[in-house]
């Protein structure tokens, strides 16, 4: 007769292995499947080291003198150097002027997306801050900037994220996300719209013409 105390070790190695066995296929397929992947990968990089007198030994044979003298043939022979100086050229250029001509939608999605989507966080100012930097100095910076700033105030570090109820730091930190904010929000939106409505988004130099010197 079994007694109960050899019953247990072997019901929990039953437990053990119903809860092993799905990892244990997972594994077996996963390294099925790499070997199929990588079986013809690797006996293509052995056969392309093989000499010429040891294609003979079979295609899983390893090669007993390796040599890279075909390599260096098809290097020569097709120029490959120049093929990939071309396609280096070409792939450099193409994404140049791909993200050139990227830079402005990027930039006039980003801004509108900071400025009219209804939930923001400081944080999210890089989208346009990143895209900025590519651009010459404006009125628009002061407009991102001061967004940011007011933002960034609620999100501190050191600000405590769970500030008593009642207590004066929890009713600024309502008003700066509820009131503020938004107000801040729509002035820079306004600012933004008025920008590009009046082109003015440099200041007009208020000094004395180039050239001249100043009347005193």
């Amino acid at each position: 007769m079994s007694s109960p105390a050899l019953a247990a070790p072997s019901g929990r190695t039953l437990v053990r292995l119903r809860y092993a066995a799905p990892k244990i296929f997972a594994t077996v397929l996963a390294l099925l499947l790499a070997a199929i992947w990588i079986g013809p990968l690797a006996l293509m990089v052995i056969t392309s080291i093989k000499p010429n007198k040891e294609f003979l030994n079979g295609p899983f044979a390893l090669p007993i003198a390796p040599t890279l003298e075909p390599y260096v043939k098809v290097w020569q022979g097709l120029h490959f150097g120049v093929l990939m100086q071309n396609s280096l050229l070409y792939a450099v250029l193409g994404s140049a002027l791909a993200v050139g001509l990227a830079l402005v939608p990027a930039f006039a999605l980003s801004l509108a997306w900071m400025l009219a989507w209804p939930y923001q966080r400081p944080w999210y100012d890089a989208a346009v801050v990143c895209l900025l930097v590519l651009y010459p100095a404006s009125r628009l910076d002061w407009v991102i900037l001061g967004q940011l700033a007011v933002g960034t105030a609620g999100f501190m570090p050191g600000m405590p994220s769970f500030p008593p109820r009642h207590s004066w730091l929890a009713q600024a930190l309502d008003m700066q996300a509820n009131l503020v904010m938004p107000l801040v929000r729509l002035g820079a939106l306004l600012a933004v719209v008025a920008l590009c409505v009046t082109g003015a988004w440099h200041a007009r130099d208020r000094g004395p013409a180039g050239g001249h010197l100043a009347r005193v």
